[in-house]
C-alpha cells in the first residue's frame, strides 16, 4: 500500500570546515550556545527539564523563520556520540500548528581524506492535512544556520590561538541585525514602542519616565525587565523619529553596561501589506573578548507587546474642579445635555449614584457607532475629586478582558478652573485589538463640552 501523502521526509547536506566533533557537540551538548553563533536565526535555547545532551530532556527554542518569530518545544530522542548523531522530536510550538509529528535528525560525518566534515539535517513529518505545504523553506533556513555555526566555530579557534596576542587590543563596535514580521499595522506597532510609559511586553515589569523632552522627541526612561529568569534594570535615552518610524534606545546606566562599554538598539518599523516588518539593530562594544554576544537581549525583541496597557489624557477646564466632578459623581444623567453627540444617556441599574458598588449603564457614540457599557463604581473619593468605573458588560468587553476608567479633577494652582485627568487601564483580548485611543478622544471632547455647559450656567 502506498504511503499517505501526508507523510514526508526532507534533508539537506552542508560541507563545513569545522571538525565533526565540535559541530556535533554544539547541538548535542551545548545547544544553548547556538544563539551565539547564529543570532539572526536562533535567539535562545532554554533547558526546561533534564540535562543538556541527555535523552528525554526538554528544550525550548526561539527562532526566526520566513521573517516571523517562532518557538519550538522539543524532546531529545536519541544521542549517539560515536555516530555524532542527535534526534529532536518537536512537541509543541509553531510547527505543530501544521504537523501531527515532526522529527529532526542531525548527523555530522568527518570528511574522508581531509579536514572538515558533512552536516546532514533530516526531517520526518506528518502534515495535518493536504492543504499544508511540505516544509521545504526549512532547508535553506537550516543550511544558512549551519554555515554561520561553522564560521563561529572557526572564529573561536582563531581567537583562542591569538588570545594572548590580542589581550591588550581595543575592542571595536559590533552589530547584530534581526528582521521580524509583525502581524499588526506599522503605526500601531511603532506607537506601542514610542509611548512614554506602561508595560512594554510580557517580560517588562515596569517602564518609568525619568525625564521627558517633547521638543526634541526624546526621553530618559528606566526599564525593569526579565532576562534569563533574572530581573535587570537599565536607564536609556530614547529618541523617536516619527517621520521614519524609528526609535533608538541608548543605555546610559544599568546591568547591561557591566559587560558592554556601549549598548544601543535601533528599531525601524517598515509597513508591508497591512502588517509590518520590525528591523532591529544592536550596536555594542564588549568590555573584553570573553563577553558573549548579547543574544539574551535579542530574544526580548521577539516578545509580543503586552496586552495590558494604560493611556491617559489631561484636559484643562475653566469650571471649578468640584462642579465638574459632581457631574460624574452625582448627576451623570445630565451629561447628555452637554454632549448629546457623544453621550445619549446614563441611568442607574442598581444602588445609588455616587456610591461604591452602584451599577450604571451608559449609551454613547464611538467611531460613529452607538455603544453600550454597563459599569460598576469602584471608588469614590470626594476629597480628591476622583471616581472610578469598571466596565462589566457591553461593546468594550468584546475587545477587552478588563477595563477600568478613572476620572480625577484637580483645581488649578493659583487660578480658577481645573485639570481633568482621564486614565484607562485595560487588557486587550489579543494583539489585533487597538488600544482605546479613539475612546479617549471621545472623553476629551466630552470634557470640553461639559465645561462649556457649566460655564454657561455660572
Amino acid at each position: 500500500m502506498a504511503q499517505s501523502s501526508l507523510f514526508g521526509e526532507l534533508e539537506v547536506e552542508v560541507e563545513i570546515k569545522s571538525s565533526a566533533a565540535k559541530f556535533y557537540h554544539m547541538y548535542a551538548g551545548t545547544p544553548h550556545h547556538v544563539a551565539n553563533a547564529t543570532p539572526r536565526n536562533v535567539q535562545a535555547c532554554d533547558l526546561h527539564d533534564g540535562e543538556w545532551g541527555e535523552v528525554g530532556s526538554i528544550i525550548f527554542w526561539n527562532y526566526v523563520h520566513d521573517g516571523q518569530a517562532k518557538v519550538a518545544k522539543e524532546r531529545i530522542e536519541v544521542v549517539e556520540p560515536e555516530k555524532k548523531l542527535v534526534k529532536f522530536r518537536v512537541l509543541e510550538g509553531d510547527l505543530m500548528e501544521e504537523f501531527k509529528s515532526f522529527l529532526i535528525t542531525i548527523k555530522v560525518t568527518p570528511k574522508q581524506g581531509g579536514s572538515g566534515s558533512i552536516v546532514k539535517w533530516h526531517f520526518e513529518y506528518e502534515k495535518i492535512d493536504e492543504n499544508i505545504s511540505h516544509p521545504e523553506t526549512l532547508l535553506p533556513f537550516f543550511a544558512d544556520m549551519i554555515k554561520e555555526i561553522d564560521e563561529h566555530l572557526l572564529q573561536d579557534n582563531t581567537s583562542h590561538s591569538k588570545k594572548q596576542e590580542n589581550c591588550g587590543a581595543m575592542t571595536s563596535i559590533q552589530t547584530l541585525d534581526l528582521e521580524i514580521q509583525v502581524n499588526m499595522t506599522a503605526d500601531r506597532f511603532f506607537n506601542s514602542f514610542k509611548k512614554k510609559e506602561g508595560n512594554f511586553t510580557d517580560k517588562t515589569e515596569a517602564v518609568s519616565v525619568h525625564r521627558d523632552d517633547p521638543k526634541s522627541n526624546s526621553s530618559i526612561q528606566i526599564w525593569n525587565f526579565i532576562v534569563d529568569g533574572k530581573m535587570e534594570q537599565v536607564k536609556e535615552k530614547i529618541e523617536v523619529d516619527e517621520e521614519n518610524k524609528s526609535v533608538s534606545f541608548l543605555a546610559i546606566e544599568g546591568d547591561v553596561l557591566e559587560q558592554y562599554k556601549s549598548y544601543k538598539i535601533t528599531l525601524d518599523v517598515v509597513p508591508r501589506d497591512g502588517v509590518c516588518v520590525a528591523k532591529w539593530t544592536w550596536e555594542y562594544e564588549k568590555i573584553h573578548d570573553d563577553v558573549p554576544i548579547p543574544t539574551k537581549y535579542i530574544a526580548f525583541a521577539m516578545l509580543k507587546p503586552s496586552l495590558q496597557g494604560e493611556i491617559e489624557a489631561d484636559v484643562e477646564i475653566k469650571a471649578p474642579a468640584t462642579k465638574f466632578y459632581h457631574m460624574f459623581a452625582a448627576r451623570p444623567q445630565d451629561l447628555s445635555k452637554a454632549s448629546l453627540e457623544n453621550l445619549q444617556g446614563c441611568r442607574v441599574l442598581e444602588g445609588e449614584m455616587g456610591k461604591v458598588g452602584t451599577l450604571v449603564t451608559w449609551n454613547y457614540v464611538q467611531d460613529g457607532k452607538p455603544m453600550v457599557a454597563n459599569e460598576r463604581i469602584e471608588a469614590v473619593e470626594p476629597k480628591k475629586n476622583m471616581i472610578k468605573f469598571r466596565v462589566l458588560e457591553g461593546d468594550l468587553m468584546k475587545e477587552f478582558k478588563s477595563f477600568l476608567c478613572t476620572i480625577q479633577v484637580t483645581p488649578k494652582q493659583g487660578g480658577p478652573g481645573g485639570v481633568v485627568n482621564w486614565r484607562m487601564e485595560y487588557e486587550r483580548i489579543d494583539e489585533n485589538v487597538a488600544p482605546p485611543e479613539t475612546l479617549l478622544q471621545v472623553c476629551i471632547k466630552t470634557s470640553k463640552e461639559i465645561d462649556e455647559m457649566l460655564m454657561s450656567k455660572a
